[in-house]
């Protein structure tokens, strides 16, 4: 939720929009996410897709700067100020074989991309990280103390603004569980934030990721695209993502009035 102290002292924003999940125009959803356990696809996902083609930023060192292009265009302005965006030059640098974008095969055009970090974990649900810096930071961990990676952890996928809506989102989770697959893991751990949660503040996250439709689906359309793609429960964060920021910013970020435009 968010949280005003004064209006002149900085204001805490815990992360209305994550990098799994979509709120509507306006809305401001809580910051609770919920793993979900992807299992890994084993086939050769750096190749041909049906009309597009997948490389790794280790591949494409140019991918980056198109990824970051279509960060800032596909995110509404605050999500350009969480806590993890210290991290991504990191990320980028530490762990390009598992940044992947998704390029048309005619036009070689930038579709979408996915961020993942590789992580040593035992499997126990207790042990996956509590928020998105925690992630990135055991990965860091991980890798300088030499402890071999079993699962990748998803920091995002993103579509560029113009392939919304063609189901590009879980062509994009699908390649992603394929690296998992072609590096040997066992599972991407992709924490999601549903998309029509914000429809109904009131309604407790946990009580809300299980309510479910006459077929036994999920009731929200974002978590029916990862059980459909095979994926299962793996727990909750409460804290994902982290904005600090001033009233003002927050203000001029959202495109909404600030309280003290309010009170006279």
């Amino acid at each position: 939720m968010t949280t005003v102290d004064t209006l002149s002292e900085p204001v805490r924003i815990l992360e209305p929009v994550g990098p799994f999940g979509a709120a509507e125009t306006g809305a401001v959803p809580g910051n609770e996410v919920r793993f979900c356990a992807h299992p890994a696809v084993q086939t050769t996902v750096l190749g041909a897709g049906p009309a597009y083609r997948v490389y790794s930023v280790a591949q494409r060192h140019e991918a980056r700067r198109q990824a970051e292009e279509t960060d800032a265009v596909a995110h509404p302005a605050f999500m350009l100020h969480t806590d993890l965006r210290p991290y991504w030059s990191t990320v980028y640098r530490e762990f390009p074989e598992y940044q992947i974008v998704l390029r048309d095969n005619v036009t070689d055009n930038h579709l979408a991309h996915g961020n993942m970090v590789p992580l040593h974990l035992g499997g126990a649900d207790e042990e996956l990280p509590g928020t998105a810096v925690e992630m990135v930071e055991q990965a860091l961990r991980d890798k300088r103390d030499g402890r071999p990676p079993t699962v990748l952890g998803a920091l995002q996928a993103v579509v560029h603004p113009k392939y919304q809506g063609r189901g590009m989102s879980a062509e994009t989770l699908r390649a992603m569980a394929g690296v998992a697959g072609q590096h040997g893991f066992w599972s991407l751990f992709a924490p999601i934030r549903p998309s029509r949660k914000a429809q109904t503040p009131l309604t407790p996250f946990d009580q809300y990721v299980e309510t479910l439709r006459s077929d036994g689906l999920p009731m929200d359309p974002w978590q029916r695209v990862h059980v459909r793609l095979g994926a299962t429960p793996a727990g909750i964060a409460e804290r994902w993502l982290t904005v600090r920021a001033t009233v003002g910013e927050w203000s001029w970020w959202t495109g909404t009035p600030s309280p003290g435009r309010w009170c006279r």
